[in-house]
């Protein structure tokens, strides 16, 4: 199965594809964007899946939808997938490099993501 959200412009937009035997479920949530897509998979797994413009200068919407996920399925593990554009991360030391440009993006996605205990894997 298939979820996509398109952007309104040409190109762009994300996609989640999932064997239908992992019963699917799209989240429709009013405040998304169209950049940010969350599908349930067995009633335990949220894959959400998000792209920011790398001249976006703003996360909030992001950030306050990906919240309200997590505190309406608490006991679900979520994984976080996409591109962010946040290249002033060093993931393998868990700094923000000095010189980033956005750099108060990347410390809200951080503190995001420390506040969830949420971790990067690659």
């Amino acid at each position: 199965m298939f979820y996509r959200k398109d952007r309104n412009t040409f190109g762009g937009g994300v996609l989640i594809a999932a064997n239908s035997t992992l019963l699917p479920q799209e989240i429709k949530l009013a405040s998304c964007n169209s950049e940010l897509l969350f599908v349930r998979i067995k009633a335990c797994i949220i894959i959400c899946c998000y792209y920011r413009l790398p001249q976006c200068n703003n996360i909030d919407n992001f950030i306050e939808t990906l919240a309200l996920v997590v505190q309406r399925y608490p006991k679900d593990m979520i994984i976080l997938i996409g591109d962010m554009n946040f290249p002033g991360f060093d993931w393998q030391r868990n700094i923000i490099k000095s010189n980033t440009p956005f750099k108060s993006l990347h410390q809200q996605f951080q503190f995001f993501l420390v506040k969830h205990d949420m971790t990067q894997l690659i």
